[in-house]
């Protein structure tokens, strides 16, 4: 079965590493800029995208460039506390933006996914 993405983002490049591990299945990823690179600074990945980093065996690599997170707590400008969020037996992970989009380009490249540039 041949499957075609749209977008390297983190959304199609998770994709295609995931859909690279079933059998019969290749994978090809269409980008319609010339260069693929991350847009923005940091981010927090929640708890419920370990188990996908898991499943794409990118999780320990991850976390060596990451730290761990286990509330987070959001203050207005006067101080005032605007939302918090406790993970339970959980955690999530801070993360630099384009280490993270680094991390799943390679993989992308090491399972040998061809990615058209340049495709509107």
């Amino acid at each position: 079965m041949k499957i075609k993405i749209i977008g390297a983002g983190f959304a199609g490049l998770s994709s295609a590493i995931l859909l690279s591990k079933l059998d019969n299945v290749e994978v090809e990823i269409f980008e319609k800029f010339e260069k693929v690179k991350p847009l923005g600074a940091g981010i927090v990945l929640q708890p419920s995208v370990i188990n996908v980093l898991k499943e794409m065996d990118l999780l320990e690599k991850t976390e060596s460039f990451s730290e761990k997170i286990y509330k987070i707590i959001g203050k207005s400008i006067k101080g005032n506390e605007i939302f918090s969020t406790y993970y339970k037996d959980e955690y999530g992970l801070a993360i630099n933006r384009s280490s993270f989009f680094n991390e799943m380009y390679n993989a992308i490249k090491d399972k040998k996914i061809k990615i058209n540039l340049n495709h509107e």
